[in-house]
């Protein structure tokens, strides 16, 4: 299998920023406050991350900490990473993330506020287990494969405890 040399170090964004362009050329910012450090001491010790970000109106927030473990014989093999992230995501507006996915398909536009609290941990060659929370409140939808239908809903909650691999999910 192809090698890459051992290497080690850290990397940081601070205040950085995303924005959509739009088919007719108009920008938005959509995401704010960007931070995201990475800690890679050596191949003999998990790659560390930190990453936090707010909503282009302010309102919500998104934040994500965890480990990523390669493999030290064979780096490259993304069977072999051992993951662990805890995800946090409070008040974000969708309608941004669902604008992109309508410019690039047959998918709807909408609203909606998203909160959730996730815990990953394993490996893909493993198992992987997903425990948390989500909620979406007041979500509407239309457009795309919904043609003129303009569905709401008031509150969708979802608890979360799945484990599984590329075979089975429990």
């Amino acid at each position: 299998p192809p090698t890459i040399p051992a290497f080690g170090g850290r990397f940081n964004i601070s205040n950085g920023s995303v924005r959509r362009i739009d088919a007719d050329g108009s920008e938005k910012i959509v995401i704010t406050n960007v931070e995201f450090k990475a800690d890679a001491v050596s191949l003999e010790k998990p790659l560390s991350y930190q990453l936090g970000f707010t909503s282009g109106d302010g309102s919500g927030s998104f934040s994500a900490a965890g480990t990523m473990a390669i493999s030290r014989d064979d780096p490259l093999n993304l069977e072999a990473l051992r993951a662990k992230a805890e995800m946090h995501i409070k008040n974000w507006e969708v309608q941004d993330v669902l604008t992109i996915l309508a410019q690039r398909g047959d998918y709807p536009s909408g609203s909606g506020r998203l909160n959730a609290e996730l815990n990953i941990s394993g490996s893909p060659a493993d198992k992987l287990d997903l425990e948390g929370h989500l909620s979406l409140d007041t979500l509407k939808l239309w457009g795309g494969l919904l043609g003129s239908d303009k569905p709401s809903i008031k509150k969708i909650a979802i608890d979360l405890d799945a484990s599984g691999n590329r075979q089975k999910l429990a």
